[in-house]
């Protein structure tokens, strides 16, 4: 198609945020970052708009912008919790991952639900639960950092069964 200029007061050529990136494009790198290995995104990219984006520069992109969504979705989940009565199941678990780095992370997930959400499915053979509503609360780091997050929550109910595996604390 040819060279594009396009002037720095034009919408396309202004930069927001922590990258000199376009909005535009920081959003379809983060889209292929989040869907493929960020070296094959950095091909795709390449294939699709005939861009040159390094693997790095998605990895960052994406980093930068999903830690962005987590403190707003982590905020929001508090903002929006009441005080809540009734019982309240609260499960936690949690397990190590090994990453793309040659090491082993840690990862922490919670859950909780009111009882009265918890419901049997099946017949007499064949019985399970299913529960309709549920709130997560996931963290990839040490449970301290985890219970930061979770606690909130769980401050808010006023009567709870707590659920875990008995794994040694370490």
């Amino acid at each position: 198609m040819g060279y594009l200029e396009v002037s720095k007061t034009n919408v396309l050529g202004r930069f927001t945020g922590k990258f000199k990136i376009s909005p535009y494009l920081q959003s379809k790198m983060c889209y292929v970052g989040q869907k493929e290995v960020f070296r094959e995104g950095s091909d795709s990219i390449k294939e699709f708009w005939d861009i040159e984006v390094d693997a790095k520069q998605i990895e960052n992109v994406c980093h930068f912008w999903g830690e962005e969504v987590g403190k707003e979705v982590q905020e929001n989940s508090i903002e929006n919790l009441e005080r809540s009565q009734g019982l309240h199941y609260v499960m936690i678990d949690g397990a190590f991952i090994l990453s793309r780095e040659p090491s082993w992370k840690e990862v922490k997930l919670g859950r909780i639900f009111k009882a009265k959400h918890l419901y049997a499915v099946g017949n007499e053979l064949n019985t399970r639960g299913w529960i309709r509503i549920s709130n997560y609360t996931a963290h990839l780091g040490n449970c301290e950092e985890f219970f930061e997050k979770f606690s909130p929550k769980v401050d808010l109910l006023e009567n709870f069964i707590c659920l875990g595996d008995g794994a040694k604390p370490r």
